[in-house]
């Protein structure tokens, strides 16, 4: 009956789309990209806490992957350069 929990099903999300997130890493692996894999890869070690302190932790890793898949393939200085565009 536990396992129906909110908390219960987040976990169970979050394992899911670390599972998915790691298979989609392996395929475009590099040297140039191992060290942000890595980090990506220990994101699920930031999440902690119950109840809406785990929601909000798991919220800021998702924030922060995000992040790091745009680093891992080389999105995030183009990003960089469409903002300090739109800025000046």
């Amino acid at each position: 009956i536990f396992g129906y929990t909110r908390d219960r099903r987040l976990e169970r999300q979050l394992i899911d789309a670390y599972l998915g997130t790691i298979r989609y890493l392996l395929e475009d692996l590099t040297r140039e990209n191992y060290a942000t894999a890595v980090e990506i890869a220990a994101l699920p070690d930031t999440i902690r806490g119950f109840g809406h302190i785990k929601a909000v932790s798991a919220e800021a890793a998702h924030h922060r992957q995000e992040q790091l898949l745009d680093r891992f393939y080389g999105r995030e200085d183009k990003v960089v350069r469409m903002h300090q565009r739109r800025v000046a």
